[in-house]
């Protein structure tokens, strides 16, 4: 009992200190720190949960679960993400170190952890939630004045993260506003089911209410922490493109992949909005984020889950009402919001709680894997002593708890190897601050060789490559070994794109870093510029309404002067994004380079009404529209001339016309009957002129044609 009773309170400590982390904590050492250190520290306590529950079950030689009306449909949510995150691409590791691996561990929190845990804690994580988002409100205020978390983050670490809220410990102002509401709710209804309010949440309440409003005020249209989410209606429309695949249908994209999803299949009129460049991770809502990450089969059981709790919730006990209400808010919140791992974190640890504080009402299941008994082959005695069978009993029990504990220590080690891989990327940012070349390609160096299975790290390398092949290429007295150090590095670049598209080849910015890559070794390598379009294409594939990616293929093309082509998909860039300045003016030029000076004006009109007209760039594209302008007066001048004649042409038919027409007339009329005869006998110098004259003119190259 009293291994027990120390296991029990451990984990009490680490669910407590889990509940303070997920909203406060954060180490500035990785790239993406806030939520890096969120999610790494969310991993470590699943991992230390797995630990402390397979040594319980040692200890008791039984695997134990506290068994509610929801918990099965907990279970099947995690199998389904499990599905999503392991048979949806050829190199999980990016689902696992995500979203997957975060609906994994809300599984396996609400599956294993009741058993680890006291009964009567419910009312403390309340508590708890409201101490920190207590801490986390007079912070944000804090900001506001000048003495905020960023401010000391710079200070101790040399950053510069901004002073507003748009820094915020919990990774955005939204979801401090939806943690901070959240205790607010927490307060109230525990001190309407205890019928009074204490001390400490009378003390309390007045300073969540001040960071709600300190919040809801950052978050105002024009404010500094102004949220942009995908539209409902993108996020439908995304979600009913997904399920026409049968396989994405039933399991996803990925869970951890929905960006992909989103570059594939975001309508068009997602470029009319101020967001249209920004590849959301989320839906507008968590059941449409479930639907296309992780199926049918993520989003029903999820739903599955959430309902068969609310449905029970009547039942619950005094002292567990008031957690039970905050994980309903949860649920009925994520209708409205997308998930965040902050939220999904509390959400398992009050699941967990709350199935504890139910342990009277709920069954327990109990498996005995650890239970060995030993028969004799004919049940009767043997040579073999009751004493060897117990030792052998034991050691059996043994093993079987062992071999758990060294798969844990196995992913721990994995664990901290990614986290580490994280700390290495942030190192090479600092070096490239510091235009320090060398320590920007050897941290991200390490970095890969930590973790070559995340697509964002090989793409990076690979920039990084380019850039530093690029700074050596430029010395004037280069010496052999830099360019064979060159050259490596150009072959690395290469290498390490193309392995990140392998990794991930739904990723439209893999693909892009590639073309990227041979865009810039145009020139130097031969093919490389059929490599760079190829690239191109294929991102165009993967991100079909971006104009972007258009436009850079085009300017390929415009670079090597093949200016039809290039016109054609700056024109596509224009109509997928009318109000895109880059590609208008691109178009511009492109048309005047091909002499069709009349379209070229539109384009540069169009232009200027897309650019600020106090800026260095709407006087050039001024200066060049007034170049144009009299080219194309003077072609539409042309061009009228050639039409008034053609209509002069077509207003006076020949005499031999009206003579088919009226053969009566006709005859007697001798001007008519002189055309006749002058059609019917050729002129002496026609008859004289050289017969070859015709063939040589037709055998003559003409002009080549643009290529297209």
């Amino acid at each position: 009992m009293k291994h027990a009773s120390a296991l029990q309170s451990l984990m009490t400590i680490f669910s407590f200190a889990m509940m303070c982390s997920i909203i406060l904590f954060v180490l500035p050492i990785t790239d993406n720190f806030v939520s890096t250190t969120k999610l790494y520290t969310f991993f470590f306590f699943i991992l230390a949960t797995v630990t402390l529950y397979t040594l319980r079950s040692i200890k008791i030689k039984a695997v134990e679960i506290i068994t509610g009306p929801f918990t099965l449909p907990l279970v099947l949510f995690g199998l389904a993400a499990a599905a999503s995150t392991f048979f949806t691409t050829t190199y999980p590791q990016e689902n696992i170190l995500g979203a997957g691996g975060v609906y994994i561990g809300l599984a396996a929190i609400g599956v294993l952890g009741p058993s680890l845990i006291k009964k009567n804690l419910s009312e403390a994580l309340i508590t708890c939630l409201a101490i920190t988002s207590s801490i986390l409100s007079v912070l944000a205020t804090l900001q506001l004045l000048g003495f905020g978390p960023s401010q000391a983050l710079n200070a101790l670490f040399g950053l510069s993260l901004p002073s507003s809220l748009v820094f915020s410990l919990t990774g955005s102002a939204l979801i401090s506003l939806e943690v901070i509401m959240l205790s607010i709710l927490g307060v109230i209804s525990l001190s309407f089911f205890r019928k009074k309010i204490s001390t400490l949440h009378l003390v309390l309440l007045p300073i969540l209410l001040v960071g709600a409003g300190v919040h809801i005020w950052s978050l105002l249209p024009g404010k500094p922490a102004e949220v942009i989410l995908p539209s409902f209606s993108t996020s439908w429309s995304i979600a009913l493109d997904s399920l026409r695949s049968p396989r994405t249908a039933v399991i996803g994209v990925g869970s951890s992949l929905y960006t992909n999803a989103y570059t594939q299949y975001k309508p068009v009129t997602v470029n009319t909005s101020p967001a249209w460049n920004i590849p959301f991770g989320f839906a507008a809502n968590t059941p449409l984020t479930l639907i296309v990450s992780m199926g049918v089969l993520g989003v029903t059981t999820y739903l599955l889950f959430a309902g068969s709790f609310l449905m029970q919730l009547g039942d619950s006990g005094s002292s567990s009402k008031a957690l039970g209400l905050l994980i309903a808010t949860v649920f009925i919140s994520q209708v409205f919001l997308p998930s965040n791992i902050v939220l999904l974190v509390i959400l398992a640890l009050m699941i967990m709680l709350y199935t504890a504080a139910e342990k009277d009402r709920f069954r327990r299941l109990q498996l005995h894997p650890f239970s060995v008994k030993l028969l004799d082959g004919d049940q009767h005695a043997t040579k073999t002593t009751q004493s060897s069978k117990s030792t052998l009993r034991r050691a059996l029990s043994l093993s079987a708890g062992v071999i758990p504990l060294l798969l844990v220590a196995w992913l721990i080690y994995q664990t901290g190897r990614a986290y580490a891989a994280h700390f290495y990327m942030n190192e090479s940012a600092k070096a490239a601050q510091n235009d320090d070349g060398v320590g920007l390609y050897t941290n991200q160096q390490k970095a890969v060789e930590l973790n070559p299975y995340l697509d964002y790290m090989r793409r990076e390398y690979a920039a990084s490559n380019i850039l530093v092949a690029a700074a050596l290429s430029s010395n004037k007295d280069i010496t052999q070994a830099e360019q064979e150090q060159v050259n490596t590095l150009i072959t690395q670049a290469v290498r390490e794109a193309r392995s990140a598209t392998i990794l991930d080849p739904s990723d439209t910015q893999n693909w892009t870093v590639l073309a990227q890559i041979y865009a810039n070794l145009i020139g130097s390598i031969e093919g490389a510029d059929q490599f760079a379009v190829q690239s191109y294409i294929t991102a165009i594939e993967t991100d079909p309404t971006n104009p972007a990616l258009r436009n850079n293929l085009a300017t390929i093309f415009f670079n090597a002067e093949e200016y039809a082509q290039a016109a054609q998909l700056f024109a596509q860039a224009t109509d997928l994004k009318p109000d895109y300045p880059q590609a208008q003016y691109n178009l511009a030029i492109s048309l005047a380079n091909l002499g069709d000076y009349q379209n070229a004006v539109i384009a540069y009109q169009r232009t200027l009404a897309l650019i600020d007209p106090a800026s260095a760039e709407y006087a050039q594209v001024q200066q060049e529209l007034g170049e144009v302008q009299p080219l194309a007066e003077q072609q539409a001048a042309a061009q009228n001339q050639e039409q008034a004649a053609d209509e002069s042409t077509v207003e006076q038919p020949s005499l031999l016309n009206e003579a088919l027409q009226n053969p009566e007339d006709a005859v007697s009329d001798p001007a008519t009957t002189e055309e006749i005869d002058a059609q019917a006998t050729p002129n002496a110098s026609d008859k004289e002129t050289d017969p070859t004259q015709d063939l040589e003119t037709t055998s003559s190259p003409s002009p080549e044609a643009p290529a297209t």
